[in-house]
């Protein structure tokens, strides 16, 4: 789909990465409001047999679920691509920080503190331009690994 747009309609990357990284969560909003009072299946326990019975270091590595494993497998989006400054092990980081902000805005609620929903719900997305506004302080930080043809648009047979 993003080829369609940055080939044949010849729009900005960033531009359309964002757009379909938000039409996407708004339409899985949108598609999953039937499953949202669903009763989720009970979850069956994972573990490495050896390894998840390891001292401090075995339950949280080796008892996860496969879903779980497969979530630093599968790392990539425009923001943390930018965030990580074009380097793997820093956009697991990132996928951590942004995933870890937005569970911390269930704790505050579940513990009765009256705080707006609206302002819990918008700490990810705050913290996400916080770092973005850091890393853009120093601008060899991003260019350092940048792909030399980002940002130049791409027409077939030239």
């Amino acid at each position: 789909m993003p080829r369609v747009f940055q080939v044949w309609l010849n729009t900005n990357a960033y531009v359309t990465g964002l757009t379909l990284s938000l039409f996407g969560a708004g339409f899985a909003a949108f598609a999953g409001i039937g499953y949202v009072q669903a009763k989720l299946p009970e979850c069956l326990q994972f573990a490495i047999a050896g390894l998840a019975d390891l001292p401090f270091v075995g339950p949280a590595p080796f008892r996860q679920h496969p879903m779980g494993h497969l979530t630093v497998a599968l790392t990539i989006a425009l923001a943390l691509t930018t965030f990580a400054t074009w380097r793997p092990a820093r956009v697991l980081l990132g996928a951590y920080l942004f995933g870890g902000v937005t569970m911390l805005q269930f704790h505050p609620q579940s513990s009765g503190v009256q705080v707006p929903s609206q302002f819990l719900n918008m700490l990810p997305y705050v913290s996400t331009i916080f770092v973005l506004a850091l890393i853009s302080q120093n601008p060899r930080w991003i260019r350092g690994d940048m792909s030399a043809s980002l940002g130049k648009p791409f027409t077939p047979g030239s």
